[in-house]
């Protein structure tokens, strides 16, 4: 994971006075960045996202994610988008075997993904062909606020 190396930098960069706008990619998580850097150091930092913020419990993916994360997960478990992440590529991983058959084999599961063309994974568009390995084309951008709340 990127994390801690961005974390480091941006730690580097604000103790040096650096002080323009820094931007990251969605593989960084927010909450190691402030543990690492210091919120005064991640306050402001621009996180690019592939998947919806896990608060936007308006998104019917987001509002059950969050759900069986209360039910199923740690007591202290709180949503972030890296968990996101993974609860959506599992509920693809999942479609495309169910399509699969009875016969689920590497092949069966291959051509079931590249079947999920314009599919709603609740309310997450996911987009797979023969050509067509991306997923989804979703991107947002989320910024670290002076509380260290990760906001869109």
């Amino acid at each position: 994971m990127t994390s801690a190396p961005a974390a480091a930098f941006v730690k580097l960069y604000r103790e040096s006075e650096g002080n323009a706008q820094l931007m990251t990619l969605s593989n960084v998580d927010a909450d190691t960045v402030i543990k690492n850097a210091g919120l005064h150091n991640a306050h402001g930092l621009a996180i690019t996202t592939v998947f919806p913020s896990p608060t936007r419990v308006e998104i019917p993916v987001v509002k059950e994610y969050r759900a069986n994360l209360a039910k199923f997960g740690p007591k202290d478990a709180q949503p972030s988008i890296v968990s996101l992440e993974g609860y959506i590529a599992a509920k693809v991983i999942v479609e495309a075997v169910k399509r699969a058959g009875a016969n689920v084999t590497r092949e069966n599961v291959m051509h079931s993904l590249e079947s999920l063309s314009k599919t709603e994974i609740g309310g997450y568009r996911v987009d797979f062909g023969s050509k067509s390995r991306m997923g989804s084309t979703y991107v947002d951008m989320s910024i670290i606020n002076k509380n260290g709340a990760v906001i869109r």
